[in-house]
């Protein structure tokens, strides 16, 4: 397993067409059929960088999730996370 701790992500502009999400770039591949994106109601983060820290892993019906929380950004009342992997629990997520 290789870990998404301590790794930069960089926030770009807001996602549309919610405008919910910013987009980010991150270094490490993520398995998502998503673009990569940080869900926050933070405004003014473009050009801003954060680390990950803690793992967690979450079961989504037959698939799993595999998020790490961005330091320093909230959603609401909760840290926010990025997701690295979506999809299903066959050891692949184990990667991530």
């Amino acid at each position: 397993m290789y870990s998404f701790t301590g790794v930069e992500i960089k926030f770009l502009r807001r996602a549309k067409p919610t405008d919910k999400s910013y987009l980010v770039e991150i270094t490490k591949t993520i398995f998502n059929d998503r673009p990569a994106h940080v869900e926050t109601e933070m405004n003014d983060l473009e050009e801003k960088i954060f680390t990950l820290g803690e793992r967690q892993v979450k079961q989504v019906g037959s698939n799993v999730s595999v998020m790490y929380i961005v330091n320093g950004v909230t959603n609401g009342k909760h840290q926010a996370h990025i997701t690295v992997y979506f999809g299903p629990k066959n050891g692949t997520e184990k990667n991530y």
